[in-house]
């Protein structure tokens, strides 16, 4: 089974903790995804060291402000970093972090299967507090600088012959958008989309695969998803820590993508072990999984 979408590091695991899962779960690929630079290079570090892992590169819409190298000199203001530790990703950000990105990729292709996490976040919360901070910009100026961004990480991924594994959070046709124009919806894995059906549907048709994760337990509109969607335009993933079937709790890539599965199964009255195959073949050919395998 494959996880295509998890946040397999630390803080988030201890080694051990990772050593551990892996052991008990050896029929378990990982798709780790970073979202920052200094992520990348813990998570291409655990990879060399874990079989069970598979890398992505990329930087998510919302970075840490300590986490960005360079910012235009105007905007990178030290008050500005203790009121509000995120910045929303622009062009500028992208830029300053593109070689690095750049470089890090080509140093590691052997064992990266992606672009990621990168894409778009327009959470209301997020868009006012950036407009807050940073009065000349506005909620519009600010989503464009992301849609800037994330093709920009687009044409990265292109360069490089790599998929991209995408965040959408409030922006689910924004992201179906921006990756139509890039000619990357059959190139894209769209994790925890939460979007309209019909925009989810209109990506499938153009080969958009969609991950769904244990939360599945406790969200009806995933469940809705799943239904609208065939199988071949899904995948499984935990986003661990995160998206846990129980509240509160923190998630684990094998337990998350059990519960996952055993809901598609029971939606499209399946059996559990061709949602498994299924959901494996679709990730493994989107990630290149098993042409990395053989080039070892």
């Amino acid at each position: 089974m494959i996880d295509t979408h998890a946040h397999f590091y630390s803080p988030n695991y201890t080694v051990s903790e990772m050593e551990a899962h892996l052991s008990s779960n050896p029929d378990l690929t990982v798709i780790v995804t970073p979202e920052t630079l200094l992520d990348a290079e813990q998570v291409l570090k655990l990879c060399g060291h874990f079989a069970g892992l598979r890398a992505c590169v990329g930087l998510h819409p919302v970075q840490p402000v300590q986490h960005i190298h360079s910012i235009d000199s105007e905007e990178h203001v030290h008050s500005a970093e203790q009121a509000y530790p995120n910045r929303l990703l622009s062009p500028s950000i992208v830029d300053a972090q593109m070689a690095a990105v750049d470089a890090l990729i080509s140093s590691n292709r052997a064992c990266i299967v992606a672009v990621g996490e990168v894409g778009l976040d327009f959470s209301p919360w997020l868009l006012e507090s950036e407009c807050k901070q940073y009065p000349t910009k506005t909620a519009d100026s600010i989503k464009q600088d992301q849609r800037d961004a994330f093709s920009k990480l687009i044409s990265l991924a292109q360069r490089h012959s790599l998929p991209v594994n995408v965040h959408s959070r409030n922006a689910g046709h924004h992201a179906i958008s921006v990756l139509k124009q890039a000619n990357m919806l059959d190139r894209c894995l769209l994790h925890a989309f939460d979007g309209s059906k019909k925009h989810a549907l209109n990506a499938a048709n153009e080969g958009a695969l969609f991950s769904v994760s244990g939360i599945i337990a406790r969200d009806q509109s995933i469940r809705n998803l799943v239904q609208a969607l065939p199988l071949s335009s899904l995948c499984l993933e935990s986003d661990a820590p995160s998206l846990s079937p129980v509240k509160g709790e923190r998630s684990w890539p094998a337990e998350s993508l059990r519960v996952a599965a055993q809901a598609i199964a029971d939606i499209k009255d399946i059996p559990l072990v061709d949602v498994f195959r299924i959901t494996s073949e679709n990730a493994a050919r989107l990630f290149g999984l098993d042409t990395l395998a053989s080039s070892k």
